[in-house]
């Protein structure tokens, strides 16, 4: 993607403490006004069972990036 002005971009597993890290000093260690996340997990072919771990996903961005 090409770099945009004011747009912080990470790439990596939400779940590993470095890029959890990266991210949190791309905020500079505050909350994003902002986030916009194209990440998915790994699908197993259970529709609950991808479900559930989309929501987790989503829960893990929100938590590190906004509330």
């Amino acid at each position: 993607m090409a770099p945009l002005d004011g747009v912080h971009f990470v790439q990596g597993n939400i779940e590993h403490e470095d890029v959890q890290e990266k991210i949190s000093e791309k905020l500079g260690y505050e909350k994003a006004d902002i986030v916009c996340s194209d990440a998915v997990p790994d699908f197993v072919g259970d529709r609950f069972i991808d479900h559930m771990n989309a929501v987790y996903l989503n829960k893990e961005i929100l938590k590190l990036c906004g509330t």
